[in-house]
């Protein structure tokens, strides 16, 4: 394998076309890239200088690329065509996002709670499908949630690859990793993603870390927002103990907790950044809510297709779209894939707007 560097232009095994950097990870590069086969764009992961010599790095995009295979969880990022060039350098062509990262999100200040739930729901969506595989994500962070371009739909990047496990819990950082001390195991492991996304949550309704010099450091969301209702301390509480049998026992149990918690309050969080009302905004009504870790295989399917018709690229030998001049002037629609589902008997019109009272 060779340690070339690539260049804008660039044609990785005859069919992607570089056109910019997206990404520099340690060991790779993300590009930006046309696939010339299917006619759309892409994100191709290319390893860099002499990871790309090393069998760990090999390894590592094996396993990266099988695991989101098997995963085909709406809340993963697709891997279109994983393979290897010529001298054997692996690379990963994944589907290409529009949006941002949480950890840019957060930046501007905290969140509001409806966006916060569907963070909480959709994180946990996914690790409850790579937990049903026997497998622990290991790095929930804001800098591995992608936030789709207007919609309340994410990503959670990152599945796959190895980490080295830490003897100590980290101190503060403002990547903000969140891995136990005792995560030695596959089931602490997975408990360890689930304190992550409580940290996640956490971040996200306060603007603060709840790490500080290595230590746990929990202000009770009551004590910084006076309308805070005690419940959801409680759940910070259960998403950060020590004891098994008090923490939650899975990625489902936490998502169900957290809605209802969400539900029951009329407290939005976010006090100094509420949601925007421009038009680019996702709709602040709160889906109905739907846990489903293995969703149908021709749902994931559609999904993928959908992202790619919504930025405007036509799926292969799809037929030809009647012509729809309108349609055409006000460009391609969002997708949102939130399934409606009815669970406690009324209509999404008949619900209260979250952004009242």
């Amino acid at each position: 394998m060779s340690e070339r560097v690539h260049a804008q232009g660039d044609v990785i095994v005859g069919r992607y076309t570089l056109r910019a950097v997206l990404a520099v990870k340690a060991g790779s590069t993300v590009w930006a890239a046309d696939d010339t086969s299917r006619g759309i764009s892409v994100a191709v992961d290319i390893p860099t200088g002499e990871a790309a010599a090393r069998p760990a790095t090999v390894a590592r995009f094996r396993n990266e690329a099988e695991l989101s295979q098997r995963m085909r969880s709406p809340n993963a990022v697709s891997v279109l065509a994983p393979g290897a060039m010529e001298d054997g350098t692996p690379y990963i062509a994944y589907e290409l996002l529009d949006g941002e990262l949480l950890s840019a999100r957060l930046d501007r200040g905290p969140m509001p709670l409806l966006e916060i739930e569907q963070i909480v729901v959709q994180v946990c969506r996914a690790l409850a499908r790579a937990h049903a595989l026997r497998v622990a994500h290991r790095d929930i962070r804001p800098e591995n949630v992608f936030l789709l371009q207007g919609s309340l739909r994410l990503k959670v990047l990152g599945f796959g690859r190895p980490l080295p496990r830490f003897d100590t819990e980290p101190a503060a950082q403002s990547s903000g990793t969140f891995a136990r001390p005792e995560a030695s195991s596959l089931e602490e492991d997975q408990a360890s993603d689930l304190r992550a996304v409580g940290a996640l949550a956490y971040q996200c309704l306060t603007g603060q870390s709840p790490f500080s010099a290595g230590e746990t450091r929990l202000t009770p969301v009551t004590r910084l927002y006076s309308a805070a209702k005690a419940e959801i301390d409680g759940w910070f509480q259960q998403a950060f103990s020590d004891d098994r049998d008090v923490r939650f026992a899975s990625a489902k149990a936490m998502a169900e907790s957290f809605h209802v918690v969400a539900k029951a309050t009329t407290f939005l969080g976010g006090a100094v950044a509420p949601p925007r009302a421009d038009a680019s905004s996702p709709s602040t009504r709160r889906p109905s809510f739907v846990f489903e870790a293995e969703p149908a295989a021709s749902r994931v399917a559609a999904e993928s297709q959908s992202n790619l018709v919504a930025h405007g690229h036509r799926p292969p030998n799809a037929p030809p779209s009647s012509p729809n001049p309108e349609a055409e002037r006000q460009g391609p629609k969002s997708v949102t894939g939130l399934a409606v589902v009815e669970v406690d008997g009324t209509s999404p019109d008949s619900r209260d707007d979250r952004n009242r009272g």
